[in-house]
């Protein structure tokens, strides 16, 4: 009788007592870790590098020129002269930036169709222009804005002519002047960059003589400066000596 009783009592035992081990398993077991908000399943996108400026370029220019000047002939009288014309050629050169500062020297030549009319017959041809140059300024990524001052030659042939008998001659002059000049570069490739540039070159005089005697012409000039305008665009080398890094 008393095993048959303890049979029954023994089951509802087991039963009370398996629910709560069940309890004591789930409690135990870890739980599974998966992304979360501070670990994104994607890896992060890389900042894009800045544009570099430094190394060498080529390149090449076009716009427009214009030349003043003051002369005083032989009687003591003064002529006022402008002439305006066109300019082009190309530019060499280099930069070296440095966080956003970018330093260079830069090299220009370019013809000209400036023809100058002077008192008594004469006329003054400006047919190119060098310069030479420093460029200094600030860059902001693709953008860069600078100021320039050097140096320019610039050479002219001068034509004296008698009016009352036809008889001319030509000579060459090569005079020089300091530049001033100030401009605004954008790269719109990863290589490749457009500029708007003016220049101020102030030349010494120009002096128009002639020693034949069938001309009869004598004028010396003062104030003597050329401005120019032009838009160029550039090549930079995907390289630079300095940084040994590829451009963006």
């Amino acid at each position: 009788m008393k095993r048959v009783l303890l049979a029954p009592v023994a089951f509802l035992a087991l039963s009370a007592v398996a629910p709560t081990a069940k309890a004591a398993d789930v409690a135990v077991q870890p739980v599974p870790v998966g992304p979360g908000p501070l670990q994104p399943p994607y890896p992060p996108v890389a900042a894009p590098i800045p544009f570099c400026w430094t190394g060498f370029y080529v390149g090449a220019n076009l716009g427009g020129a214009w030349i003043s000047e003051d002369f005083v002939d032989t009687s003591g009288r003064t002529f006022s002269l402008t002439d305006s014309g066109t300019i082009g050629g190309g530019q060499l050169g280099y930069n070296y930036q440095i966080g956003n500062v970018v330093l260079g020297a830069e090299w220009m030549f370019d013809a000209t169709s400036l023809n100058l009319p002077v008192a008594g017959g004469a006329s003054a041809k400006t047919k190119w222009v060098s310069t030479f140059a420093t460029r200094f300024g600030w860059a902001w990524d693709r953008w860069f804005v600078y100021g320039k001052a050097g140096g320019g030659l610039v050479g002219t042939d001068i034509t004296i002519a008698n009016l009352m008998n036809g008889a001319s001659v030509t000579t060459s002059n090569d005079t020089a002047g300091l530049l001033a000049g100030a401009g605004v570069e954008w790269a719109f490739a990863p290589n490749w960059t457009m500029k708007l540039e003016y220049d101020y070159l102030a030349l010494s005089s120009l002096p128009v003589t002639s020693t034949a005697a069938a001309v009869v012409a004598d004028s010396s000039g003062g104030n003597r400066n050329l401005q120019m305008f032009t838009v160029g665009v550039n090549y930079l080398f995907n390289w630079s000596p300095a940084l040994l890094v590829p451009r963006y």
